[in-house]
């Protein structure tokens, strides 16, 4: 696993990847973490993210670098809460989960 420390607008994010066993294939899996909350690659499981009651969001993305610039697919209501919509520009959602 890689841990990697990006920064949107001053704010600081850490950014977990790794390739998942049996799935070199389709990219990198990873998760995004910011004060408030996370963002996840596609791989994860919406469903039970949303019951978790974390303010999360999905980017279909295979890297980070692609995560970043990607649309949003899925909020949690948390995170809608917050102002993060699907469609959004994920680094615009990142923000959001700063303090």
């Amino acid at each position: 696993m890689e841990i990697e420390e990006i920064r949107i607008h001053n704010k600081k994010l850490l950014a977990f990847k790794t390739i998942l066993p049996g799935n070199e294939d389709k990219g990198e899996m990873y998760l995004i973490k910011g004060d408030l909350g996370y963002a996840m690659c596609a791989i994860m499981n919406e469903e039970r993210v949303n019951k978790s009651g974390a303010a999360a969001f999905v980017m279909p993305a295979f890297t980070l670098e692609e995560a970043l610039d990607c649309e949003i697919s899925f909020v949690t209501d948390k995170g809608k809460s917050m102002g993060i919509t699907k469609g959004m520009v994920a680094r615009d959602g990142l923000y959001l989960l700063c303090r």
